[in-house]
C-alpha cells in the first residue's frame, strides 16, 4: 500500500483526502464527516484546512483538505461503515502510524543523529565535486540548470540505496554510513575524471557503475 503518514515538525500526521482514497470514500462526505463531529475531533487538537487547488485546466473550485494526527485519523475512521477495503486500510494506517512514531523515537538517538550528520558532513565535499562537474559540462556545450547535476546525482546515491526521493530523514542509522560511504567513493570518482577533461556523461555513467 503507498504511504499514508507524513511527517510535519516530528509530528506525523494523514489527510482527509489519503483516508477517502483509501476506503472507497467520496472525499467531500470525509470532510463533512469531520465538519459535523468537529469539536469531538478538535479534543486531540485544532484541524488544519487547506486548499489543493484544483487540477481542472479550466479553473474551479479548490479541494479543502483536513489534516489529521493519529488520534483524529483514528477518531474518523470509526466513524465509517465496515467492509473488507476499510478494515484493511484501517490495519494499514495503524501499522504506518506506528511505524513512523517508531521512526521519530530512533531519530533522537545518539547513533541516528551522528550518522545524519556523518552523511550531511560527506555531501559538502560531493556538491564542491559536483560544481566542478557542472564548470566542466559548461565547457562541452551544456546548458543543463545546476539544480539538475545536483538532483541527478542526490538521485543516483537515492538509487543505490533504495532511498525515497525526500525521505532521507526516515532513512536508519546502518543506510546514513552506507549513504556516506557512497558519497565518498562518488567524490573521488569526479575529481579523479574531471580534472582528465572526460565527457561529463561518461563521467556520470562511471559514477552509476558504483553502485552496480
Amino acid at each position: 500500500m503507498k504511504e499514508l503518514v507524513f511527517v510535519r515538525g516530528e509530528k506525523p500526521f494523514t489527510s482527509s483526502l489519503v483516508i477517502a482514497e483509501g476506503t472507497d470514500n467520496q472525499h467531500e462526505s470525509i470532510i463533512r464527516l469531520i465538519r459535523k463531529h468537529l469539536e469531538r475531533f478538535e479534543r486531540w487538537g485544532k484541524i488544519k484546512f487547506s486548499d489543493l487547488k484544483s487540477e481542472n485546466p479550466l479553473g474551479g473550485r479548490p479541494t479543502v483538505i483536513a489534516e489529521l494526527n493519529e488520534q483524529q485519523a483514528t477518531f474518523l475512521v470509526t466513524l465509517l461503515r465496515n467492509n473488507d477495503i476499510v478494515l484493511d486500510f484501517k490495519a494499514e494506517l495503524v501499522d504506518q502510524f506506528y511505524k513512523m512514531r517508531e521512526l521519530l523515537a530512533k531519530r533522537k538517538t545518539a547513533e541516528w543523529q551522528e550518522a545524519r550528520n556523518a552523511s550531511r558532513r560527506g555531501w559538502r565535499p560531493l556538491t564542491d565535486a559536483i560544481q566542478k562537474l557542472i564548470e566542466l559540462a559548461r565547457e562541452q556545450g551544456s546548458t543543463t540548470d545546476d539544480k539538475i547535476f545536483y538532483m541527478t546525482y542526490a538521485r543516483l546515491m537515492n538509487k543505490f540505496l533504495h532511498i525515497k526521493s525526500g525521505s532521507r530523514d526516515k532513512i536508519e542509522a546502518w543506510q546514513n554510513h552506507e549513504l556516506e560511504k557512497f558519497e565518498f567513493m562518488i567524490k573521488c570518482i569526479l575529481s579523479e575524471k574531471v580534472p582528465t577533461k572526460e565527457d561529463h556523461k561518461k563521467i556520470y555513467t562511471a559514477a552509476n557503475k558504483t553502485g552496480a
